[in-house]
């Protein structure tokens, strides 16, 4: 035995591993306020939002805040219309999004290195 663990060292390790892995993803989030300037309604979304509720947000998200994850907004509703992929950080405008409207959808999409 090495070091009093019995040899089950390896699977304390998996454990933790598929503990980040899970705390990762718990932490994935983003919120959609009415207005620019994170300001009016807001609208927290944890996964997919393919189409933002307009009695939250008066048809579509003004500005948006994000914390964890990275995630494609598009300025229609299911994902259509133009696109792009917004790392953790606050979005106090589209133009701060690189969008030509407001946010119309999201979801959290993988990151690729």
């Amino acid at each position: 035995m090495r070091g009093g663990q019995g040899g089950m060292g390896w699977l304390r390790a998996a454990f933790a591993a598929a503990g980040l892995v899970v705390a990762q993803a718990a932490v994935a989030q983003v919120t959609f306020y009415a207005r620019e300037g994170l300001v009016g309604r807001a609208y927290a979304v944890h996964g997919a939002a393919p189409n933002l509720p307009a009695t939250e947000l008066l048809d579509r998200a003004g500005s948006m805040s994000v914390r964890g994850g990275r995630w494609q907004v598009c300025t229609e509703p299911w994902y259509r219309g133009y696109c792009v992929a917004l790392t953790p950080g606050d979005y106090r405008s589209p133009a701060q999004m690189g969008l030509p409207a407001r946010v119309g959808s999201a979801r959290e999409i993988e990151w690729h290195m």
